[in-house]
C-alpha cells in the first residue's frame, strides 16, 4: 500500500505548486494502478488549513476542493 504525505497530496492538487508536473501525473496514475493508495485521516485533514490559505497560495483553493481530494478513495 502507499500512503501519501501532506506534501505530496498538496503538490499533487495545487497546479501552482512547483512540483505539481511530478506529483500530480504520479498520483493519478497511482489512483488508477492495481496497488492499494491512501492516507492517514491525519494527513488528510492537514492538506486543509496550507490549501485554503491565502497566505500561502495567491489562489487558495475552496474547502470544497481539498475535500473532494481527500474522499478520492471513499
Amino acid at each position: 500500500m502507499i500512503i501519501c504525505d501532506v506534501n505530496v497530496l498538496l503538490f499533487a492538487m495545487r497546479v501552482d505548486s512547483p512540483h505539481h508536473e511530478l506529483y500530480g501525473p504520479w498520483l493519478e496514475d497511482a489512483l488508477q494502478g492495481n496497488e492499494a493508495i491512501g492516507g492517514s485521516e491525519l494527513a488528510l485533514s492537514s492538506v486543509i488549513r496550507p490549501a485554503t490559505n491565502q497566505r500561502v497560495s495567491s489562489r487558495p483553493s475552496c474547502v470544497d476542493e481539498v475535500l473532494t481530494l481527500a474522499l478520492l478513495d471513499r
